[in-house]
């Protein structure tokens, strides 16, 4: 974990309704994440606080829009950005298809490679190799 890239002198006081709905999103976020198996409790809150940065971010230019919809928008697209870079495929309509899920659960990504989760490149040859060719993993790999 690094500095935070996002300044609290920015964050403006929120109402009640408004804590209530980026409680919502953050909840939806997290669920999100953790369907992907990711088990560092401190690692999700922050992939979840920087995806609701952007979301509050975007909120400036689509007030309409809830919350939990752009917190959603932000996490899915950088999650199917990020898996369609490691893998060095297109997915189909930047959604983290089931290629991508499957490779994320066989890869290890609950073990192994919490760390390396929606980091920027380079990423370890290994992790690469698990997440590209999730087949050819031993059989004991994927039990632990």
């Amino acid at each position: 974990m690094g500095p935070s890239h996002n300044s609290l002198n920015t964050l403006r006081p929120l109402s009640e309704g408004e804590l209530v709905e980026w409680e919502e999103a953050y909840a939806a976020v997290e669920s999100y994440l953790l369907a992907l198996r990711l088990r560092n409790r401190l690692l999700v809150a922050e992939l979840v606080r920087g995806i609701l940065w952007r979301a509050s971010a975007r909120r400036v230019n689509e007030p309409e829009k809830p919350a939990r919809l752009l917190a959603m928008e932000e996490a899915l697209t950088e999650v199917a950005d990020w898996t369609q870079d490691v893998l060095d495929v297109p997915l189909e309509n930047r959604r983290l298809a089931a290629r991508g899920r499957l490779s994320l659960l066989l890869a290890g990504m609950s073990g192994k490679w919490q760390g390396v989760f929606l980091t920027p490149a380079p990423w370890p040859k290994e992790f690469v190799d698990a997440m590209k060719n999730p087949i050819s993993l031993p059989v004991r790999s994927l039990l632990s």
